[in-house]
């Protein structure tokens, strides 16, 4: 995902440096690009939801809860740690 973004931030950074900025009718034009696209974004934001909410769909879906890491806690550490020897193989793999 993040090499499809640099496909598009690089040739707009790169041709928003042709553009420039001093001149008001340059900057209206952004500006007023820039909002058509936010509002066609909304439009469509909220036609998808409209058709969503049309389609009254009561389906369950299961999702799976995400894997957890079992730590050792509280008295379980104590006694792991104090059943561990010493050895040079114990200590290498504890730092």
């Amino acid at each position: 995902m993040a090499i499809n973004k640099m496909f598009i931030m690089l040739p707009v950074m790169l041709a928003a440096r042709k553009l420039d900025s001093e001149d008001p009718n340059i900057v209206l034009m952004l500006r007023i690009s820039y909002f058509s696209v936010q509002l066609i974004i909304l439009c469509l934001t909220a036609y998808m939801y409209t058709k969503a909410r049309s389609l009254n769909d009561n389906t369950i879906i299961y999702v799976p809860p995400p894997p957890t890491v079992r730590l050792l806690q509280g008295v379980q550490l104590r006694r792991y740690f104090s059943s561990l020897r010493l050895t040079t193989f114990n200590l290498c793999t504890a730092i």
